[in-house]
């Protein structure tokens, strides 16, 4: 009777922690972005548009097993952030200066840099 209920009590418990898992990992890359996204605009030369990628890698620091690719999209960017730890988070992008779910669509390109 008590292994029924340590079993019953770890089938609700296992899969509600790897989701908080899942859900930090994926505020860090939203933060990451969101940081990532200030560095890329402080970089970027008004006159030219080019981004100075040497600044941005000065300037950062990711969160541990996050990866941002920074992608040219005609004279702007967009943003691509995951995280690829044993708990793997969705995939988020910066459009227009929002962070949204990365459904493939709205962040497309080859990135100019990846930040590890």
């Amino acid at each position: 009777m008590v292994i029924i209920i340590i079993g019953v009590l770890a089938a609700i418990a296992i899969p509600t922690l790897l989701n908080q898992r899942r859900q930090a990992f994926d505020a860090t890359v939203k933060s990451d972005l969101h940081n990532v996204a200030v560095a890329v605009t402080a970089a970027t030369h008004s006159d030219t548009s080019a981004i100075d990628e040497a600044m941005v890698r000065s300037d950062i620091r990711l969160s541990p097993a996050n990866t941002v690719a920074v992608v040219r999209v005609g004279d702007s960017y967009c943003l691509r952030g995951w995280h690829s730890g044993s708990v793997a988070s969705r995939s988020w992008a910066v459009v227009d200066g929002s962070v949204v779910l990365d459904d493939g669509a709205s962040c497309t390109g080859t990135p100019a840099f990846v930040l590890p």
